[in-house]
């Protein structure tokens, strides 16, 4: 794992410290929340920014792009979190998700989560989310991610309900360069900016216990 990583690694388990580093007595055990939500996500919109020098020729090379290719993905992660109201929730969240064709993270976000009939009540609610991704398992830098949206949530106990999602999501990303000439991707050496931008709508469902 590259030395970056370790530190954003790190810095997340500090935060899941801070949010549940008080012990639980029988009263406080009711405040933790877990749950798992998946998803479909449809692209938007895509850009790029790339700048790199020829391995033969040995001049540098600027690209930029965008594309508005409908490209469909799945994503699915777990949470655990707690409410910090009766109205206010917070979630720290981790999975495995689709960004691009041929490209998935692992991202790891916080979200905050508004629900103004109370988070143990069916009613509409606010969401909004950030953190970073990480490409192939951690071996490569890692970008930001960003949601925002609302949905539904329908109560089916008295401890788990059923939230239906609307999201629109941007998630920055730092691809390998395929250089179309030379047939192979650019060496990393070579590499003085890979920037990618993935705007996407998603659909999901969460079970919250």
């Amino acid at each position: 794992m590259p030395s970056d990583a370790r530190k954003y690694a790190l810095l997340l388990v500090a935060v899941l410290s801070f949010l549940f580093a008080r012990p639980l007595g029988a009263q406080d055990r009711s405040l933790l929340r877990y749950g798992v939500e998946w998803g479909l996500s449809a692209s938007v919109y895509n850009s790029f920014h790339y700048n790199y020098i020829d391995g033969i020729m040995g001049y540098r090379i600027d690209e930029e792009g965008s594309d508005t290719d409908c490209i469909g993905n799945a994503f699915a992660e777990v949470y655990c979190g707690t409410d910090l109201s009766r109205r206010l929730s917070l979630t720290l969240r981790a999975g495995f998700s689709g960004i691009a064709r041929g490209r998935r993270v692992v991202p790891i976000c916080l979200r905050l989560s508004w629900f103004p009939a109370g988070t143990c009540a069916d009613g509409f609610f606010t969401l909004a989310d950030g953190g970073l991704s990480f490409p192939d398992f951690f071996e490569a830098k890692p970008a930001p991610v960003f949601r925002l949206g609302g949905g539904y949530r329908l109560l089916l106990t008295d401890s788990s309900s059923l939230d239906i999602q609307l999201c629109a999501r941007l998630c920055q990303d730092h691809p390998d360069i395929w250089d179309e000439q030379e047939r192979h991707y650019v060496e990393t050496h070579n590499v003085r900016r890979s920037d990618a931008a993935h705007y996407a709508l998603c659909l999901s469902a969460a079970l919250n216990f």
